[in-house]
């Protein structure tokens, strides 16, 4: 798990990491790019799933003030 803390105006990009993945926004104004062009806005609470082998997601803060997201990578159990 990882917390990720986005400046204003600032995009973070992440990679596929070798399992499924899911984010879950803790403050509004972060838009999720997904490898489709396509984007989600996300508010507080709003999560992301994605499938291990899906292309790399971009996060963009929106606002004017720090977004953060948490950030798991699952590992397939042995």
């Amino acid at each position: 798990m990882t917390l990720v803390h986005l400046p204003p105006r600032q995009h973070v990009g992440l990679s596929d990491l070798g399992g499924p993945e899911l984010a879950i926004a803790l403050d509004a104004g972060i838009r999720q790019t997904g490898r489709s062009g396509t984007e989600k806005s996300l508010r507080a609470g709003d999560f992301v799933w994605f499938e291990s082998g899906q292309a790399a997601r971009v996060f963009q803060n929106d606002g004017d003030e720090e977004a953060r997201f948490v950030y798991f990578v699952l590992k397939a159990k042995r």
